[in-house]
């Protein structure tokens, strides 16, 4: 029997800046309790940095800078024959406060990389999460 997937798009970015040299990620804790990084679903005609740069905005009130070359697909099965596909950027931003939107999402994390490592939900989110900062690392990354 061949099972048919229904695909749920959705774009979003692991967000982080500066505090005193050391790098800190901005975390959001999803309606439904789990822990990651701003995301949502693309809209009609909308890209994936478009819906990125939007959900950002939505969940954290923060204008993002997004880095260049940093790109992640990460597809898994949301609920049974529900495929869900997720594109993640890496992004960054100075001086701005960080503040949650209720409707949006419960909670939202600024934690520097170790307690981030350990805060997020799911594997895949800390492989994207060891990504994002060997990215960071290597490209000098501001």
């Amino acid at each position: 029997m061949i099972e048919k997937y229904i695909y749920e798009y959705s774009a979003g970015a692991i967000l982080y800046t500066r505090i005193e040299e050391e790098l800190y990620f901005v975390l959001v804790q999803e309606l439904d309790g789990h822990i990651g990084f701003p995301k949502g679903h693309l809209e009609k005609g909308e890209t994936e940095i478009g819906a990125a740069k939007r959900e950002i905005k939505e969940e954290t009130d923060i204008d993002a800078t997004f880095v260049e070359g940093f790109m992640e697909d990460v597809e898994y099965e949301k609920e049974m024959h529900i495929m869900k596909h997720v594109t993640y950027f890496l992004a960054t931003y100075d001086n701005q406060e960080v503040s949650g939107k209720e409707n949006e999402i419960m909670k939202l994390f600024l934690l520097p990389y170790k307690q981030a490592l350990s805060k997020v939900t799911y594997n895949n989110s800390k492989e994207l999460l060891q990504k994002a900062m060997d990215y960071i690392g290597k490209n000098n990354t501001k």
